[in-house]
């Protein structure tokens, strides 16, 4: 593939921190990068011979940016995160903004849906069983900003379910409580499975790249289990569910 340059441009949270950071090149496996920071606003310069997609180009990006963040917040005591919101061609001038979605898996319900899928969630944020479910979003909320670490989030979220099945039936044993999730809200052991063998090194401090098809797998495979866990908890309060999983 012939050479090409990619303008990335973003900003580092909290805006109001107004971090900077000196002009620094680096070869990485992508290609080589001229990164800046000033006053919080982030430049990023990539040549690449690539073929990878611009998605994943953004994420490589993204991660050696928060490297750098991640050791100042180390030194300073600060929580910062980098968000990269454009992209341009500078052959082409091709411009590319990026969302805070996920393309396609933002698209699993019917719009109409949302908001009564929304409340039904929201009515069940309540005692343990709230505790349990607010964590398993909040596991699925990073898994979608963090490309490098969905894996290990989505992995969480539904381990965190099956430990509120352990808890709400007394039961102590690992293998026991994923058993009696499969029983209550149905489903196949090779749906976990399948999340294990990509999350295993990840929460063991492998680092694991992912493509963006296999994120969406991922997230997809971790959103049925929810599904059917929020829809088992509904039916259990007699609210009824709405329609069928949106995956």
């Amino acid at each position: 593939m012939t050479k090409q340059t990619i303008h990335f441009t973003g900003t580092v949270h909290p805006e109001r921190a107004c971090v900077n950071i000196p002009k620094l090149s680096v070869d990485l496996n992508i290609g080589q990068i001229e990164i800046e920071i000033g006053c919080s606003v982030v430049s990023a310069i990539l040549s690449t011979e690539s073929s990878t997609d611009i998605v994943t180009l953004k994420n490589g990006v993204t991660d050696f940016v928060a490297g750098i963040i991640d050791a100042l917040g180390y030194v300073n005591g600060c929580g910062y995160f980098v968000e990269i919101k454009h992209a341009a061609y500078m052959e082409t001038s091709e411009c590319v903004t990026f969302g805070v979605n996920f393309p396609i898996f933002n698209e699993r319900y019917p719009k109409k849906e949302w908001d009564e899928r929304v409340n039904n969630i929201v009515s069940l944020m309540t005692g343990q069983r709230g505790l349990y479910l607010s964590r398993a979003l909040a596991d699925i909320r990073e898994a979608i900003r963090s490309a490098k670490d969905t894996a290990f989030f989505v992995f969480r979220a539904i381990e965190t379910l099956k430990q509120y099945f352990g808890h709400k039936f007394g039961i102590s044993d690992d293998g026991e409580k994923w058993l009696k999730m499969t029983q209550e809200i149905g489903g196949d052991k090779r749906e976990t499975e399948f999340i294990r063998s990509f999350s295993d090194d990840n929460r063991h401090g492998v680092p694991v790249a992912l493509t963006a098809n296999e994120r969406l797998k991922l997230l997809k495979t971790a959103s049925r289990i929810i599904d059917r866990f929020i829809e088992y908890e509904l039916t259990n309060q007699s609210l009824k569910p709405i329609g069928n999983s949106g995956v």
